[in-house]
């Protein structure tokens, strides 16, 4: 029975975190593979027994359905994989635990689901696309606008903040929000007065 550990290049804390979990699991001795053609040779080679310890699965295949081919591979040799990242192992074995199946198969997909959506993200920003809303653009409008000659009342004759948002049908921070933007204030009665001019 052998043991594979494949180290990626350049990626130390990962490394420490599968030589951790070699040991942590009583895997024995074990030989390292720093190389993708060093990995896909031990994977043909496998005999029964034989276990191949990686950092994740976009460290074995480039997707999902990859993945699973290379478990069908394995269940043919009787070869063990073991994820240190997911804490979690594929035994080759019919009676294996269905949950952990399905707890690895989880991870996995959200492991390349993650890996798609900052690669498209990179993309994005290689061609200079600004992501989420630009800086320093605000909203034209504002959903308070349109009841400002109520609010200004409201202030006017000294009634509460919470209250007045109650009346206007928004939460307290909207209104409080709202004032501050607009510079208002209790007191401020021209304003009203040019409003009601208006």
């Amino acid at each position: 029975m052998s043991t594979y550990i494949y180290l990626q290049p350049g990626n130390s804390i990962k490394h420490a975190e599968l030589l951790a979990y070699a040991k942590n699991n009583n895997l024995g001795t074990f030989k390292i593979l720093e190389e993708n053609a060093q990995l896909e040779a031990a994977l043909q080679n496998a005999k029964s027994g034989d276990q191949v310890v990686v950092y994740d699965a976009l460290s074995l295949a480039p997707n999902h359905s990859a993945v699973l081919n290379i478990f069908q591979e394995a269940l043919s040799h009787s070869t063990d994989f073991h994820f240190a990242k997911y804490n979690l192992a594929f035994h080759a074995k019919p009676q294996s635990n269905l949950n952990s199946l399905v707890q690895l198969s989880r991870r996995i997909e959200a492991d390349f689901v993650s890996e798609r959506n900052r690669n498209a993200i990179e993309k994005r920003q290689e061609y200079g696309i600004i992501l989420g809303r630009p800086k320093g653009r605000k909203n034209r409008s504002l959903k308070l606008d349109k009841f400002k000659k109520e609010i200004m009342r409201y202030l006017e004759l000294s009634i509460s903040k919470a209250s007045i948002a109650k009346l206007v049908d928004c939460h307290p921070q909207t209104l409080y929000d709202w004032i501050e933007r607009n510079e208002l204030d209790e007191k401020q009665t021209s304003l009203s007065s040019e409003l009601e001019n208006a």
